[in-house]
């Protein structure tokens, strides 16, 4: 199924990157910062997690995890129940 969404409310374009990570959420995909910084050119991730939780009330889910070298990150992701929601309004 492909994974389309109209932009969200308040943003300028489909390919801002608030967009960009929401619509990967809402692919299934999880994110970590790190991925942030490679797929979607930001180190600013987490801020954009907390504009989807607080001004557009996306519930996006976290946990820590630990990398392979012991660092610890946030991984983010939303709930299948939700996604297939917001997916069959559209």
């Amino acid at each position: 199924m492909e994974t389309t969404i109209e932009r969200l409310p308040g943003t300028k374009s489909k390919q801002s990157t608030i967009n960009r990570v929401y619509a990967d959420l809402l692919k299934g995909r999880t994110l970590t910062t790190l991925q942030g910084l490679r797929d979607n050119k930001t180190m600013y991730q987490p801020k954009f997690i907390s504009l989807l939780r607080l001004r557009h009330k996306v519930p996006v889910k976290d946990r820590w995890v630990e990398l392979t070298n012991g660092k610890r990150v946030k991984e983010y992701w939303l709930d299948q129940s939700y996604r297939q929601r917001i997916l069959n309004n559209n």
